[in-house]
């Protein structure tokens, strides 16, 4: 097993990972493997709405735009600040539609940037979510020719979400 050794006098010794044993490439690796298609990602933005309990979603597509809007029951500051996560997801698989704390990330490599804008109540605070996917793009290949010339490993998953995805009101 590479995460662990044995000690003839203590037994296994396990490797305890941090965040620098989570490549940022697993984002792409991910994205790309769950959705090949455009269509899948509008399908997982209008589960998002259906598991929102909206009873009216519209959508527009333009030649550089496309937007989803609904009328579900938005997002508070704590659960804008969990949908950001990935692979982590707060909701009941036998409840809701999606449930893999992946969904929001599928826009990954067909738009360059997503605003996701929420409020919980119209007397609420509203919340904008933005996701920078060009910024992250980049910064994977700088991290490839990086790695194609022998130098070790600088971009992690951490940084590349906190460098790119924010929450703010």
């Amino acid at each position: 097993m590479p995460n662990s050794a044995t000690s003839p006098s203590t037994g296994p010794v396990h490797h305890r990972f941090g965040k620098e044993d989570i490549g940022a490439q697993l984002l792409p690796i991910l994205t790309s493997g769950l959705y090949r298609d455009t269509l899948d990602t509008l399908r997982e933005y209008i589960q998002n709405a259906i598991d929102a309990r909206s009873t009216q979603i519209n959508m527009s597509i333009t030649r550089s735009v496309v937007s989803v809007a609904d009328n579900g029951v938005g997002m508070t500051e704590d659960q804008a600040r969990q949908a950001i996560r990935l692979g982590m997801s707060d909701k009941n698989s036998r409840l809701n539609v999606g449930f893999r704390g992946i969904g929001v990330y599928s826009a990954f490599n067909l738009c360059n940037s997503l605003s996701i804008y929420t409020r919980a109540g119209s007397h609420e605070t509203p919340w904008l979510l933005r996701f920078n996917f060009r910024g992250m793009r980049e910064d994977l290949a700088e991290e490839q020719e990086r790695k194609e010339q022998g130098l070790p490993p600088q971009l992690y998953l951490e940084l590349l979400l906190n460098r790119h995805v924010s929450v703010g009101g």
